[in-house]
């Protein structure tokens, strides 16, 4: 006889909020192309004002729709998140299959700091990471590109150094379980850095783009 479990009730609640979401994102993409051909039409007619509102309207469906995805993701794992920002980082990279193997990291680190000493970037370096403890995470030479000068950037490049874009995941106060969010990075991101901002006691993932 045909039982209702837990797991059929997860597996109806799952596919109710996907037919509830379906619906909800296909009428924010209908106003997105209706507010798009709106933007075209005030390119053409040189409607600075026009453009200027229209496009504030379509970043604001697009973070609607990003956001209601989110809210899927939460559902679904039972952690709270949530992506605040991208910003560009110059990040050191590391070849090793195995970067824990021998004396790997120690040379490693030799020669990110001698390169960021170089390149007169190592105080912006150092007062960043002061500031943002790092948890766990597989990035082992890594600057915000905004704290180092142009010049900074210049010679990091020349000398290997890579830009790459760092989406900013906040996962605030609410879930204290170190050990649970690290898995969750672990599972979903390629490349990044579990961290705790010091000055709001914040747990954030850094997830570069490599």
């Amino acid at each position: 006889m045909w039982r209702i479990t837990d797991v059929t009730f997860v597996l109806l609640e799952r596919y109710i909020l996907t037919c509830e979401v379906r619906k909800t994102v296909s009428a924010k993409i209908e106003s997105l192309k209706h507010s798009v051909l709106q933007l075209e039409h005030a390119i053409a007619i040189e409607d600075v004002t026009l453009i200027k509102q229209m496009t504030r309207v379509i970043a604001d469906t697009a973070k609607q729709i990003e956001n209601t995805f989110s809210m899927i993701e939460q559902k679904e794992t039972g952690i709270y998140f949530k992506r605040i920002n991208t910003i560009q980082f110059l990040y050191k990279p590391m070849y090793s299959k195995n970067p824990y193997s021998g004396n790997f990291l120690e040379n490693f680190s030799r020669e990110r700091t001698y390169q960021l000493t170089r390149a007169g970037a190592i105080d912006q370096h150092n007062r960043f990471w002061t500031s943002h403890q790092v948890i766990k995470g597989n990035i082992f030479g890594s600057v915000p590109k905004e704290l180092i000068s142009a010049d900074a950037v210049f010679e990091l490049k020349r000398m290997g150094w890579e830009e790459v874009a760092v989406e900013i995941i906040d996962f605030g106060k609410t879930t204290t379980d170190i050990k649970q969010l690290y898995e969750f990075c672990n599972a979903n991101f390629n490349k990044f850095l579990f961290i705790n901002e010091q000055s709001t006691k914040t747990n954030l993932a850094l997830k570069f783009a490599v």
